[in-house]
């Protein structure tokens, strides 16, 4: 759910942007195609678990960034491993299993 917000809010700002340039129907055309490619992954849920998790981490975690806070909450919440190329900030969480998807190993 929560890269789901985050591609939803940036996709979002695209079709902003491009109303203001006089191109409101490619803006409208990004936001189909998010939607599109949307549905064919499984949304996993924010639930109740997964904000108690965050909630619980330290400030000094929370720095590493919110999303990557709440993103590692759920998987926590839910004994996932997090597929990442972002391993420095994971690696600064504790109890999260991580992968990096661009690694042979």
């Amino acid at each position: 759910m929560v890269t789901a917000s985050e591609l939803m809010r940036g996709t979002l700002e695209v079709v902003k942007r491009n109303e203001g340039a006089g191109k409101l129907v490619r803006g409208y055309e990004v936001l189909t195609k998010l939607l599109d490619n949307l549905v064919r992954f499984q949304i996993l849920p924010f639930d109740e678990e997964a904000e108690k998790i965050y909630r619980a981490m330290s400030p000094q975690t929370k720095r590493l960034g919110t999303k990557d806070c709440q993103l590692a909450a759920t998987a926590l919440a839910l004994n996932f491993t997090v597929i990442t190329r972002n391993t420095r900030d994971f690696q600064r969480t504790p109890n999260v299993k991580f992968a990096d998807w661009t690694s042979n190993g």
